[in-house]
């Protein structure tokens, strides 16, 4: 099997699913056209750019296609085969970027067609995150199967992940308003199930170190949810998965004084105001949900 090159593909997670980054090809030929023409950044190895040295060449031509450095780490997905036998080999690597601000280097053409005449084009004239359906019809035929191969590649990452059991609340006080903390975030009270210990003992004795809550009566279980741990920068640690199991408390407490030296505020807010507040999509998703059933 003959390779022809490397490149590599760009992800990110969002509430929704991971996005993944796909540039256009630039020049007159292409602007007009769209489903089937997108491409993942790629380019032609160099001579002697074999077996692991295609990573370089993936992350080289990603630089000149889109004016950003890559940083791993990268992982091998697969790869992508034309109809003439050549492949390209690909890596993921999760980041982040304003796709406003992509740069892309030139090369030239012939226009119009067996003219004679060469102009000047970017290679990519823009890029955009794409779902993964929205993927599959962007790409070009044969690169649409990559996606297939990232699909295999996060879920095999999904099923290593470290599972961690929490547990916590949603609590009213009399006026209907609801306990939230702050801890590089906004967040509702809520921690790690402790061994000998059941789900709703775990909550209660987290909102009691956390907001200095203790008179609390359980309303109802509200049942679980998942996101992943939260990191002080407040991305996603897609390596440790928490499983937390919420339940409705109400109480007639209402002087917050928090044990925890981790958290920074506890404070009361309305219904209304909770949405724009929590900093975690998932926990607006399941505010959101709970609080539309009990209106």
């Amino acid at each position: 099997m003959a390779h022809i090159g490397a490149g590599l593909l760009m992800f990110r997670n969002t509430d929704n699913g991971p996005e993944v980054l796909l540039v256009h090809p630039g020049g007159p030929y292409f602007v007009n056209k769209d489903d089937g023409v997108w491409s993942v950044p790629k380019g032609i190895a160099e001579t002697g750019e074999e077996g692991d040295r295609l990573l370089e060449t993936a992350k080289r031509e990603f630089e000149e296609e889109t004016g950003i450095k890559p940083e791993g780490p990268f992982a091998y997905i697969g790869i992508m085969k034309r109809r003439d036998g050549k492949t390209v080999d690909v890596w993921a690597f999760k980041g982040e970027c304003d796709v406003s601000t992509i740069v892309s280097n030139t090369c030239t053409v012939e226009w119009p067609p067996r003219s004679g005449k060469r102009i000047e084009i970017p290679e990519v004239d823009r890029a955009a995150f794409f779902n993964l359906q929205e993927a599959r019809e962007k790409l070009s035929a044969y690169q649409a199967p990559i996606i297939n191969l990232f699909e295999k590649y996060i879920q095999s990452a999904k099923d290593s992940l470290q599972k961690t059991r929490s547990a916590g609340g949603i609590v009213l006080n009399a006026k209907g308003e609801i306990l939230v903390v702050y801890e590089q975030g906004w967040y509702l009270p809520k921690g790690r199930v402790e061994q000998e210990e059941t789900d709703l003992e775990a909550a209660k004795r987290e909102i009691g170190e956390e907001t200095g809550i203790t008179q609390l009566t359980v309303s109802k279980d509200l049942g679980e949810y998942q996101r992943y741990r939260v990191l002080e920068d407040g991305s996603d640690d897609h390596s440790e998965l928490k499983v937390i199991h919420m339940f409705l408390f109400s109480t007639d407490q209402g002087e917050l004084a928090p044990r925890d030296s981790q958290i920074k505020e506890a404070r009361w807010v309305s219904k209304l105001e909770i949405y724009d507040l929590l900093s975690n999509g998932k926990d607006r998703e399941f505010v959101k949900g709970v609080l539309a059933k009990l209106d």
